[in-house]
């Protein structure tokens, strides 16, 4: 645990095993968001922290990946969980910790990248960090009547033998795209999972995959999928009913899916990335691996 003093603050951080701290984070991340963003002993997920009293009140988190980016695996940082305390604002508290997260990363991976609103470019660029589009989604018109001919199996994280063996699943899968995908690494995958897509977790036995699927009336929101080989469009649809209504939407690059999806942009954020990180024609993360 690094700590020093500054203008009335105490910079500290890789705290993850220390009780008070990392409960004083996520008193401030539930206060904010209403999460939890640090349990202990993470190694790959690092938060650098201004406090005042005992307390966190200002934070950047720093997360380690191995990803997949047009056909190349490399390790790269993501910035995540920017946030600052409403009383504490606007007094520079971020901007300072800037200076060891940079320094952080150049000791580890050497590259970073994020996603941040579009009006946080000017902020960011002070640090070198470049902007492109960010491709929300593809989406995919069956344009067909087709009912479910196979069934997915729902998975329950909280049973020890289904737990192990998504687990198992999740340390050796394939990227789910080549474009940009994640291996190894699956922490964020896991949180994921726990807090966010707990009914929304399916086996699909004769694929031997994972699938986390969402379904907002006629149309289905594929998140990830998570398997040693990633299927096709066409092994999955059978598992769907889709109508002329429906529309599929892929949060990651559809390469592997071989099937005619169109990227929708977003309209709030931008991927930002510093000179180290490779340029690519497609900048679409996983929806799990968002931060």
């Amino acid at each position: 645990m690094n700590k020093n003093t500054l203008n009335g603050y105490s910079f500290v951080s890789h705290y993850a095993d220390n009780a008070q701290l990392r409960d004083s984070l996520n008193r401030l991340s539930n206060s904010l968001w209403g999460i939890t963003v640090l349990q202990g002993g993470e190694t790959d997920y690092v938060p650098f922290s201004q406090i005042l009293n005992g307390d966190v009140v200002a934070n950047v988190c720093v997360g380690r990946f191995c990803l997949v980016a047009d056909n190349k695996t490399f390790d790269a940082s993501m910035i995540q969980t920017v946030m600052t305390a409403e009383p504490h604002r606007n007094q520079g508290l971020i901007r300072a910790l800037f200076q060891p997260v940079q320094e952080h990363i150049a000791q580890t991976t050497g590259r970073t990248f994020f996603t941040a609103h579009k009006h946080m470019a000017d902020f960011y660029g002070k640090f070198g960090y470049r902007t492109f589009p960010l491709t929300d989604y593809f989406a995919l018109a069956p344009n067909v009547n087709a009912p479910a001919r196979k069934k997915m199996q729902p998975i329950d994280l909280n049973d020890p033998a289904q737990r192990q063996q998504f687990e198992r699943v999740a340390e050796l899968r394939q990227a789910v795209s080549q474009k940009m995908g994640f291996v190894q690494r699956n922490w964020l995958l896991h949180w994921f999972c726990q807090y966010f897509h707990q009914q929304n977790l399916y086996w699909l036995p004769d694929l031997e995959a994972y699938v986390i699927a969402v379904f907002q009336g006629d149309d289905i929101e594929v998140k990830d999928i998570i398997a040693l080989r990633i299927p096709s469009w066409a092994e999955l649809q059978p598992y769907f009913s889709v109508s002329e209504q429906t529309v599929v939407k892929f949060f990651f690059s559809p390469d592997q899916l071989q099937c005619e999806a169109q990227p929708v942009m977003s309209d709030e954020d931008w991927f930002f990335a510093d000179d180290a990180f490779p340029a690519l024609d497609i900048y679409c993360l996983p929806d799990t691996q968002r931060g």
